[in-house]
């Protein structure tokens, strides 16, 4: 008889916060870099005519993240992973809260194993967040005509 123990692959601590790290830069840039393209001033200050977003990533799965291990290793997957984007508009001033918004991207599948790395990986990440980065300007653009 054939076995198969399947199991997952555990990070140190320090890998996983370098995933989280990386994973947190991409999504700021991007969107920075889709409000920017909007005309909207990015602030690292609350004022007037300020809207403050808190995201965060949660549920973070990685299929086959790029992290140093001796030897060559080839790893194929069916998919990166997946994350789900958690956010808060609010007014900077007052704090008061405008919006919720929970999304969950699931990377691309072919249906068929391909070899993975973490370029692929950060290139589903990217995408995710050039994804909701471009919502959220088009939505803002929305907004900005309401009482127009």
């Amino acid at each position: 008889m054939r076995q198969v123990l399947a199991c997952g692959m555990f990070r140190r601590p320090s890998e996983q916060q370098t995933i989280r790290d990386n994973v947190a830069k991409i999504v700021y840039n991007a969107f920075a870099d889709e409000l920017k393209k909007g005309g909207y001033s990015v602030v690292a200050e609350p004022g007037p005519d300020v809207l403050l977003v808190r995201a965060a990533i949660v549920n973070l799965y990685i299929t086959a993240p790029d992290v140093m291990t001796p030897g060559r290793t080839k790893v194929y997957t069916a998919s990166a992973g997946e994350m789900t984007l958690v956010a808060e508009l609010a007014d900077s001033a007052t704090g008061e809260i405008i919006a919720r918004v929970f999304d969950r991207y699931q990377a691309r599948t072919t249906g068929k194993f391909q070899l993975s790395s973490g370029v692929s990986s950060a290139g589903e990440a990217q995408s995710a967040a050039s994804s909701w980065a471009k919502i959220l300007r088009v939505e803002l653009d929305k907004a900005k005509t309401i009482g127009s």
